[in-house]
């Protein structure tokens, strides 16, 4: 009996020791520190060739810093600031260009104050805010602009669509087909809500950017040629109630709290900006790069360049390298575990000590 009574107590214990640490985990305010380093190698039989190199970075948000840029170039250098990116132009000989910066991603209630303009309530490409279905829905399920409205939509997006199995190519992330066919990548799970949301009459917008490795402990680092480390990535920014929210209802279908997704970021979201300006910042940019000669490569995401040469056979090889530093999640975690241990401890010290009048041995 008393061995039945120690295994129970043992999965009581681990049962609600995860509760907390996971509940510690995802709902503390805290910190997440990241050192990116990206280079681009340039490779070329001729020696003496021209290149050029355009690369988008992210700059400072609501739910994010990103500080100590220090860039290794030896020639030209032009930074164009736009809202939510910056675009490092760089020309010179061939060389390999390194970019560093480091970024802190906030996890915590998400609320502040910026423009609203009514492009943000009108349809867009692949946000088909006026379709006459998608409105007729949105006004079902969100008759009001209130925050408990726009919660609706959310709701309703997190659960409407499957993420697809296998993969895909060509994909038009189209709010419409998506809903139509009830299949979506996050990118379809931002546009349809963002569909939903101007259709309802609240400002949404579609944000890009990458989902930073979320589950690494402290001073993890990882990295990759030709992709990323971390995922290419979608959500919303929605305007509720006087103020502008974070919301993420692709990453709240596969969770059983879709409200920690709505209204507070988790420490992994690094935006680049609108989806749609950043698709017209980045087209541009590669058409610089275009008119300064033969283009050698170019990837819109995970990351967002494009290189040319003045001669061809020029070859360039992107890498990035994402290194953790300090996580605040971690410190919050270990916070309330150690203490949940020593409780654990008393109480089996106190069950082990004899009953008044019980024989030791």
């Amino acid at each position: 009996m008393r061995s039945t009574q120690t295994i129970l107590r043992i999965m009581i214990y681990t049962v609600l020791g995860l509760t907390l640490v996971a509940l510690a985990w995802f709902l503390t305010p805290a910190k997440v520190h990241y050192h990116v380093t990206e280079q681009y190698l340039f490779n070329s039989p001729q020696a003496q060739a021209q290149v050029s190199l355009g690369v988008l970075l992210p700059r400072n948000g609501p739910y994010q810093t990103v500080e100590n840029l220090a860039i290794t170039w030896q020639g030209d250098q032009e930074t164009i600031a736009h809202t939510d990116v910056d675009e490092l132009r760089l020309a010179g000989s061939l060389q390999t260009a390194s970019i560093e910066y480091d970024v802190i991603l906030f996890q915590g209630p998400a609320r502040w104050d910026a423009p609203v303009s009514d492009a943000m309530l009108q349809p867009q490409e692949n946000v088909e805010a006026a379709d006459p279905v998608l409105a007729e829905l949105a006004n079902g399920l969100a008759p009001g602009q209130s925050r408990q409205d726009a919660y609706r939509l959310f709701e309703f997006t997190a659960q409407a669509l499957d993420w697809p199995q296998g993969s895909r190519v060509n994909v038009t992330p189209s709010a419409r087909q998506a809903y139509e066919a009830g299949i979506g990548g996050c990118e379809e799970f931002a546009n349809l809500y963002t569909a939903l949301a101007r259709a309802a009459g609240i400002p949404a917008r579609s944000m890009a950017g990458l989902a930073m490795p979320l589950g690494f402990p402290p001073f993890w680092s990882a990295n990759a040629t030709w992709s990323s480390p971390a995922g290419a990535h979608a959500w919303n920014e929605v305007y509720v109630d006087g103020a502008w929210e974070f919301a993420d209802a692709s990453w709240a279908s596969s969770s059983p709290l879709r409200q920690i997704y709505f209204g507070r970021t988790d420490g992994a979201h690094l935006s680049y900006g609108e989806n749609g300006e950043l698709n017209a910042i980045y087209q541009a940019m590669q058409a610089w790069a275009e008119g300064r000669g033969e283009l050698s490569a170019a990837m819109s995401a995970p990351l967002h360049f494009a290189a040319s040469a003045d001669t061809p056979g020029v070859e360039v090889v992107p890498g990035i390298e994402i290194k953790k530093g300090w996580d605040g999640r971690w410190a919050a975690a270990v916070a309330v575990y150690i203490p949940f241990l020593a409780a654990c401890r008393l109480i089996e010290n106190h069950l082990k000590k004899p009953s008044p009048g019980q024989p030791t041995s």
